[in-house]
């Protein structure tokens, strides 16, 4: 599905990130790409991820006080594994799934949401996952906390062909 992820984020936030695969210290400020499907996981994504982060840590700047670094935390978010990034850059691999990469002075956390575990705390990656089962999984499983996540569940059904009512919690 193309479009939409920052609102579709937004509402499965309301699942407390610290318990998926996101905790990862403490930071006030988390800046997060994603790369559906239809797109590629490659060196300029970074390259973009940190030149947003540039232009938001100066926009933060007051009388010229610099939020510190160590108030962010980097996250690129992948429907596919990106293999020939991986072996472009200096990595850790965390989890299944879950990588520290290294770029440039920065350390960025990937998920790589086909290889992120099936399980209770990963079901809001599920949704993102392409893969058919496992979306439709997540979609039946995740608890919604906010209304607005009907039309995002109807959307994936359509875009799905699960035709039907999914069973929601």
């Amino acid at each position: 599905m193309n479009g939409g992820f920052a609102d579709s984020l937004e509402v499965l936030t309301a699942c407390p990130l610290q318990r998926v695969v996101l905790s990862w210290g403490k930071c006030r400020l988390r800046l997060i790409t994603y790369k559906s499907s239809a797109e590629i996981l490659d060196a300029w994504a970074l390259d973009e991820l940190m030149s947003h982060y540039v232009i938001y840590r100066k926009k933060l700047s007051v009388q010229g006080t610099r939020t510190p670094e160590f108030a962010f935390r980097f996250y690129v978010v992948s429907t596919h594994h990106p293999r020939k990034l991986l072996q472009q850059v200096t990595r850790e691999r965390k989890h299944a799934g879950v990588f520290d990469v290294s770029w440039g002075t920065y350390r960025i956390r990937l998920l790589v949401l086909r290889d992120i575990p099936e399980a209770p705390t990963n079901i809001p990656w599920q949704i993102f996952s392409d893969q058919v089962e496992r979306v439709r999984s997540g979609l039946q499983n995740y608890h919604w906390h906010r209304e607005e996540a009907r039309s995002m569940i109807h959307q994936f059904a359509q875009h799905y062909h699960f035709g039907g009512a999914l069973r929601q919690k």
